[in-house]
């Protein structure tokens, strides 16, 4: 499989964007590019509930989205998408449908993309980053906090990390 970065582009907004209408209270859209740390952009808080844990930034949620287009090329193709870190709850849809959920913030995970793509048009990403209150014991910070890679490959490929190779016997 092919790998690219794919962390430009990327809109990023305060508060959970619903998947089928606007904002239910939150901010505007604000253009990044990932990795990107939304909590060290907060106003810090001597009564932040996370106190010195996150150096008095507050947890809170963000939504982030990115569109791209999904040539037809891909068709005959596996296409994965990489999260490195979202922390620390992410939930992840791809064109308004829900493809998957991690709970862990400081480990990588992979979605299948490809049931989900319309090939030969514009598709849409949103990851809903959940981090609540004393959710760390230090600084976590919050968002899509590392890379974000795309991975390109034929019907017939290996996913990184996927292949392990074992010594059965070993002799002198």
């Amino acid at each position: 499989m092919k790998k690219k970065l794919f962390n430009n582009d990327w809109n990023v907004e305060e508060g959970v964007k619903d998947v089928f209408a606007s904002m239910l209270g939150g901010s505007h859209p604000k253009s990044v590019t990932l990795p990107h740390d939304a909590m060290i952009e907060e106003t810090r808080s001597a009564d932040c509930p996370n106190a010195n844990q996150t150096g008095y930034y507050p947890s809170k949620t963000y939504t982030y989205t990115k569109r791209f287009d999904a040539p037809k090329e891909w068709d005959n193709q596996q296409i994965f998408l990489e999260f490195e870190g979202v922390m620390s709850k992410a939930l992840v849809y791809v064109n308004e449908e829900y493809v998957a959920r991690h709970v862990y913030g400081y480990s990588q995970f992979y979605i299948d993309m490809k049931p989900y793509l319309n090939l030969g048009q514009e598709n849409e990403i949103k990851v809903v980053s959940i981090n609540n209150d004393k959710s760390s014991r230090w600084y976590s910070g919050s968002g899509i906090y590392r890379d974000v890679n795309l991975h390109v490959g034929g019907i017939v490929s290996i996913m990184p990390e996927h292949m392990r190779i074992t010594t059965q016997d070993i002799e002198e």
